[in-house]
């Protein structure tokens, strides 16, 4: 079996990080795997370091014209993103390979709905990677496959944790975390004001927000700059594996809008933090159940306070904590996906 993978994305978010693992899990079970890519991106180059064949090309058009190129020598053709979708829509106007979609953001819009039918029905399977992102396929009349996005187990690395203490002056500090790129869906400038809250009542609590690039990166500085954060309210870049340094963080903040599942999330689920939400999406989902603490999308204060209650009884988290981890370990295990992934091409190609 020969499968291409397709990824436009230029930066690296958590849709990103699931296409290479999803490759990585394929290729150990034998699958040929090959990744088309936007030229230069973190994917690209980290595709290419474990040794995957990667094809990349800048625009839709680039990408179309490739696949007619050459689409006919792979048994699937794997999309991970709505460009990709829709240029495997197009080629299949043409061609007759296999079509897979993977949805990973819960976005619905009434905005040419006729539009959208059109090209979902030119694709052999829609998958979601959660209730979320099902809804609006659902909505149009399609049948989606729903197969969890999935993490490994990152092992803490006391290395990296001492040292990034040690960079930025944080022994004795109480540490929260935060992961995501600068955009609207994910509302950093909500997350600066949860900072801000805090810091009113707690006066050794620093955030840390790992993550670059959006709309908003320069937004979000100046105005932790105008609010006096600068000190409390730390901008990180990105950083390879964030979730290795997960285990120093007290707590895990996510204020997203939008949001179809949140690996981040689940990372911090794995590692025992505490996660605070809000209650959007698939974050709904994960952490339902007393899994973690949700608060309503831009609502600052009530984010803020569920923050000062974890830090303030630590012990009173235990059960929570308990309960996300085993959710993570029986649903989004990496190995049930991968599995979903082969049995979901088997019987395509059957």
């Amino acid at each position: 079996m020969r499968v291409l993978h397709i990824n436009t994305e230029k930066g690296w978010r958590g849709g990103e990080s699931q296409t290479l693992l999803t490759m990585q899990g394929l290729s150990d079970l034998g699958v040929s795997v090959e990744l088309f890519s936007t030229a230069g991106t973190a994917l690209t180059e980290l595709a290419l370091t474990q040794g995957f064949t990667v094809h990349w090309a800048s625009g839709l058009i680039s990408l179309f014209v490739w696949l007619l190129l050459n689409a006919r020598s792979f048994d699937i053709l794997h999309a991970h993103t709505a460009r990709g979708a829709t240029a495997l829509a197009a080629y299949r106007c043409l061609g007759s390979v296999l079509t897979v979609f993977t949805r990973r953001t819960d976005y619905g819009s009434h905005f040419k709905d006729w539009l959208r039918r059109l090209k979902w029905r030119r694709l052999d399977k829609i998958v979601a990677i959660s209730q979320a992102a099902a809804a609006e396929p659902i909505r149009l009349g399609f049948e989606p496959m729903i197969i969890r996005s999935a993490v490994p187990v990152a092992a803490a690395d006391q290395t990296r944790i001492n040292l990034l203490r040690a960079q930025h002056n944080l022994v004795g500090k109480t540490l929260i975390g935060t992961s995501a790129v600068f955009t609207a869906d994910k509302d950093p400038l909500t997350s600066i004001r949860v900072a801000a809250e805090v810091c009113k009542v707690r006066s050794d609590v620093v955030f840390l927000h790992w993550g670059a690039g959006g709309e908003l990166e320069s937004v979000a500085k100046n105005y932790a700059a105008e609010v006096g954060l600068l000190d409390k309210y730390l901008f990180l870049g990105f950083t390879p594996h964030p979730e290795e340094l997960y285990a120093t963080l007290a707590a895990f903040l996510l204020t997203s809008r939008a949001e179809a599942l949140g690996t981040s999330v689940l990372d911090a689920m794995t590692q025992g933090i505490p996660v605070v939400a809000t209650a959007v999406g698939g974050l709904k989902e994960t952490l339902a159940e007393q899994r973690g603490l949700l608060a309503p999308a831009h609502d600052a204060r009530a984010l803020a306070e569920h923050l000062i209650k974890v830090l303030s009884a630590p012990e009173a988290s235990a059960e929570m904590v308990r309960r996300a981890r085993e959710y993570v370990q029986a649903k989004h295990n990496v190995g049930i996906m991968i599995d979903s992934y082969v049995n979901l091409y088997q019987d395509l190609l059957a």
